[in-house]
């Protein structure tokens, strides 16, 4: 993750578009400490679910989400996982597997759409989502 000052690169310019970055979620082992950090640093706020599920709020609208760690995750440093819109998870994490990507996670259902975790050719995680935006 980076950083930078907004000046004439504001950023993303197009989000929640097939194609287009749609939700980026930090897993921690500390979600309280990290909802700590980056509300000092970037004055974000927060809303929680009945899950324990942290949204972030920039500016008032939603761009990212926290969880705490799996066990399984818990062997290596948090992380943010961005994800991206697509027309279809399962058929986004194939075309990835058949260009040099790997899949990580199955195709999942959640409450909001379907999503796969894949690793581009050098190692990179990302997300592909299909559903409503913001998963």
């Amino acid at each position: 993750m980076s950083l930078w000052q907004p000046r004439s690169r504001i950023g993303a310019t197009l989000v929640n578009d097939t194609g287009a970055l749609c939700w980026n979620e930090l897993a921690t082992a500390d979600v309280e400490r990290a909802k700590s950090f980056f509300g000092e640093l970037l004055s974000w706020e927060y809303e929680t679910d009945d899950s324990g599920y942290v949204s972030v709020k920039n500016a008032g609208s939603l761009n990212g989400g926290m969880r705490e760690q799996s066990e399984q995750e818990q062997r290596v440093r948090p992380t943010w996982l961005p994800y991206f819109t697509v027309e279809s998870a399962e058929e986004a994490a194939c075309q990835a597997a058949q260009l040099g990507g790997r899949r990580l996670l199955p195709t999942t259902e959640s409450r909001r759409g379907r999503y796969a975790v894949i690793a581009d050719p050098q190692g990179a995680p990302f997300a592909v989502f299909e559903g409503e935006t913001d998963p």
